[in-house]
C-alpha cells in the first residue's frame, strides 16, 4: 500500500487536498508546523513538520512513498527552506514528490515566484527524486 503525506494541511491548498483524500477514504500523514491546528480528519495521522532539515522532520517523513509538498509562502528564507526540506525528503527515503510549482517557472523570469519555483524544481531533479510538478 502506498503511504501518502501532505504538507501545509493547516493552509488552503494543503487543507483542501487533505480533506478530499479523507472524504475519499484515503489515509494520509498530515504534516504541520502546528499539529494542534491541523484539521481532525478520518484516516489522518498528524506529525509536526516544518520546512527545515532536522531529525524531527526526517522522522515525520520516514516511510512515506508519495509526498504532496505545498510550496512555502513567499519570504526571504523560502529557497533555503525548500532546499533543507528536500534534503530531508531525500534522506527519509520518500519515493515521489508532488510539488505545487508555478506556471512557466523559469530561472530567468522577471517574476520572483517563477524564479523561486524554477530553482526548487531544479533542486528536486538534482536530488534524483521522482517528481510531479503542478503549475
Amino acid at each position: 500500500m502506498t503511504t501518502l503525506a501532505i504538507t501545509g494541511v493547516t493552509g488552503h491548498s494543503g487543507g483542501f487536498v487533505a480533506k478530499e483524500l479523507s472524504e475519499a477514504g484515503v489515509a494520509a500523514r498530515h504534516l504541520a508546523r502546528s499539529p494542534e491546528r491541523a484539521p481532525k480528519l478520518a484516516g489522518a495521522t498528524v506529525k509536526k513538520c516544518s520546512y527545515e532539515y532536522s531529525d524531527e522532520v526526517i522522522a515525520a517523513l520516514s516511510g512515506i512513498d508519495v509526498l504532496f509538498m505545498i510550496s512555502a509562502k513567499e519570504n526571504p528564507e523560502r529557497l533555503r527552506q525548500h532546499r533543507a526540506f528536500i534534503d530531508a525528503v531525500k534522506v527519509a527515503g520518500v519515493k515521489h514528490i508532488v510539488y505545487t510549482s508555478f506556471y512557466n517557472a523559469s530561472p530567468s523570469s522577471t517574476f520572483t515566484l517563477a524564479r523561486d519555483h524554477a530553482v526548487t524544481e531544479q533542486y528536486i531533479k538534482e536530488k534524483g527524486l521522482a517528481y510531479t510538478f503542478f503549475a
